[in-house]
């Protein structure tokens, strides 16, 4: 009780609400939107430093233990959630089985024929998950 009453007279006094990040991220993002959303959600300098300079889609493309290894453990692991929040607004999707195995298939066919990396990939078209 006495931590929810001040010395106002008796007014209660709440905690404060964190404010709705109003950035938000995708893999289209500039590396000065990603540092904006960095410093929104509280990341601490060193990681904003760490992460100086890249975009959305190097960001969305690291993994969880290489985001730990980089940032540490507890702010790493904090930072990926947050990016899957992000991938999960955005409608971010990374390719399915099929589809990779499709490009590997292509890769693997004009390999064998030319002997050369293959300069048409096939494309596939990713609808948003609404």
């Amino acid at each position: 009780m006495n931590n929810t009453l001040g010395k106002t007279g008796g007014e209660i006094l709440r905690p404060s609400v964190p404010r709705a990040t109003r950035v938000a991220i995708n893999e289209k993002s500039s590396p000065e939107d990603v540092t904006r959303w960095l410093q929104e959600k509280g990341f601490s300098p060193r990681v904003i430093d760490l992460l100086d300079g890249q975009d959305g889609a190097n960001l969305f493309s690291l993994s969880k233990l290489h985001l730990q290894q980089a940032c540490g453990r507890d702010e790493g692991g904090y930072l990926y959630s947050q990016l899957l929040v992000q991938k999960k607004r955005s409608g971010f999707r990374t390719h399915t089985g099929d589809e990779l195995k499709a490009i590997l298939n292509h890769r693997r066919t004009h390999v064998e024929l030319s002997n050369e990396a293959p300069a048409d990939e096939p494309v596939f078209t990713i609808n948003p998950i609404h």
